[in-house]
C-alpha cells in the first residue's frame, strides 16, 4: 500500500499538537486511544517527522531551572496552491482555541507531572503559545511554511550549586531523527560550561556560544544529552577542565543504523510528547502533493487512512513500515485493565511497574491519561498510589494492601 503524504493519522496521535493530515500508518480516530497512539508513534516512528522537511526541538534553559520548549517545523511549499492552503490553516490555527490545541496543553501538563514523579523535583507546564506562518524569499519561486508550538517547563533542569544541569529527565536517552536537530540555548546571563556528548557550538568556543546543536540522526544514552550551564561570572572564576567540557559523541550518542530503529519502549514520556508534537505538526497543512486540501474532514480522513504518492521528481519512495493492528495501539491500556481485573480491580502502582516491566515514568504517564479518560482512579495512601477500576476503589483511610 502506498503511504500518504497528505493523508492522515488525523487523530492517530490524539493529543498531537495540530493533529491532522499527514501520517505514518492508518489508525483509528478515537480520541480515547490518544495515549496509546502517542506511545506507538514514539516507538515506531522515532520523532515522527520524516514527512516534514525539517524540525528543530529548541530548549532555552533559564537560571531558575525552567526551560522554554519550542517545537519548530518547516515545510517547503512548492506552489501557490500549497502556499494558500497553508495560509488558510495558519489563520484557523492562530485565531481559534481548538480541541487539538487543548490536547497539546493537556499532554504537556501530563509530561511535566511524569517528569516530577521521576525526578522528585517540582515541575509544571505553563505559558503555552502557538504561531504559524509563511516565510517567503524575494525572487524565490517557493516558500516555507513554519509552525511553532511552545510552553515553559518549570523545574526542567536541576540546580547544583551555581550550575544549572539538564539531563536527568532523559531517563533512557533521547533520539533525534533525520532532518531534525535538538538545539539548546543559554537563557539570560547563563553560559555553557560543558555538554555531553559533543555538540556543534554557535560561537568560537563553548563558553561564548549562544546555542549548542545536535543534528540527527543521533541516539543518546541514558541521561543524555547533558548540558551544564552557569553565569558567565561563575565560569570565569571556576574553570572546568577541558577534558570535562565535552564527551566524544561516540561514547554518549551513536548514529542509528537505519531510520526505522525504534525507541526504547520504557523511555521517559518526553519521547512520547516529542513524537506527539512532531506527528501533529507534520499534519498541519493537510496537503496532498496534488494540491487537494485534506484538513476539512479530519475524522473521515483518519477513518479512511488514505493513500497517496509523491511526485516523480521527489525521488524513490521510502519503504513504509508495516501496518499496525488497532489492538496493538491500545495494548498498553488494555494490559493495565487486564492486570487490574486479574488482581481484584485494584493494584499498587509499583506492582503495575513490576508486572509490565515498563519504567516508572511510562506507567505514571499512562495512568494519568487513563485517569483523565475515566478508565481508572488513583488514590494516594501513604507513599503508595493505589490504582483501581471503577467500583473497586479502596477507602481513603488506609491501604487495602496493608496486610501484604
Amino acid at each position: 500500500m502506498k503511504r500518504a503524504f497528505g493523508v492522515a493519522l488525523v487523530l492517530a496521535v490524539g493529543v498531537a499538537v495540530l493533529g491532522g493530515a499527514i501520517a505514518l500508518d492508518p489508525s483509528p480516530a478515537d480520541r480515547s486511544s490518544a495515549s496509546a497512539d502517542v506511545r506507538h508513534a514514539a516507538e515506531t516512528d522515532s520523532m515522527g517527522t520524516q514527512r516534514f522537511d525539517y524540525t528543530e526541538f529548541r530548549i532555552e534553559v533559564l537560571a531558575n531551572g525552567s526551560a522554554r520548549w519550542t517545537f519548530h517545523y518547516e515545510r517547503h511549499l512548492r506552489n501557490d496552491s500549497e502556499t494558500e492552503q497553508f495560509r488558510t490553516f495558519t489563520d484557523r490555527f492562530e485565531e481559534n482555541e481548538t480541541q487539538l490545541y487543548d490536547d497539546f496543553r493537556r499532554q504537556a501538563t501530563a509530561l511535566a507531572a511524569a517528569g516530577e514523579n521521576e525526578t522528585n523535583r517540582s515541575m509544571d507546564a505553563v505559558a503555552f503559545s502557538r504561531t504559524a506562518g509563511v516565510e517567503e524569499e524575494l525572487g524565490a519561486s517557493t516558500s516555507t511554511g513554519v509552525v511553532e508550538m511552545s510552553f515553559t517547563w518549570t523545574g526542567f533542569a536541576s540546580r547544583d550549586g551555581d550550575r544549572v544541569v539538564v539531563g536527568d529527565v532523559f531517563e533512557d536517552g533521547l533520539y533525534v531523527g533525520p532532518e531534525q536537530a535538538l538545539v539548546v540555548s543559554a537563557g539570560g546571563d547563563l553560559a555553557f560550561d560543558s555538554v555531553s556528548p559533543a555538540a556543534e557550538s554557535s560561537g568560537g568556543s563553548l563558553e561564548t556560544s549562544d546555542t549548542v546543536t545536535w543534528a540527527g540522526e543521533q541516539r543518546f544514552t541514558d541521561n543524555r544529552p547533558r548540558v551544564v550551564l552557569a553565569s558567565a561570572d561563575a565560569l570565569t572564576t571556576t574553570e572546568t577542565p577541558e577534558e570535562d567540557r565535552t564527551t566524544a559523541s561516540g561514547t554518549d550518542a551513536t548514529t542509528a543504523d537505519t531510520a526505522s530503529n525504534t525507541l526504547a519502549s520504557n523511555a521517559l514520556p518526553i519521547l512520547a510528547l516529542v513524537a506527539a508534537l512532531a506527528l501533529g505538526a507534520a499534519a498541519v497543512v493537510a496537503l496532498r502533493r496534488n494540491g487537494t486540501p485534506l484538513g476539512e474532514d479530519e475524522s473521515a480522513a483518519a477513518a479512511a487512512g488514505g493513500t497517496d504518492s509523491r511526485d516523480a521528481d521527489s525521488g524513490p519512495a521510502t519503504p513504509s513500515e508495516p501496518a499496525v493492528e488497532d489492538e496493538q495501539l491500545l495494548s498498553d491500556e488494555d494490559r493495565v485493565v487486564e492486570l487490574l481485573d486479574e488482581n481484584g480491580g485494584r493494584m499498587k502502582q509499583v506492582n503495575i511497574v513490576d508486572e509490565t516491566g515498563w519504567s516508572k515514568s511510562k506507567v505514571s504517564m499512562l495512568l494519568s491519561d487513563m485517569e483523565d479518560e475515566g478508565t481508572i482512579s488513583k488514590l494516594r495512601v501513604g507513599r503508595e498510589n493505589i490504582i483501581s477500576l471503577d467500583g473497586d476503589e479502596p477507602d481513603a483511610a488506609g491501604s487495602p494492601f496493608d496486610d501484604e
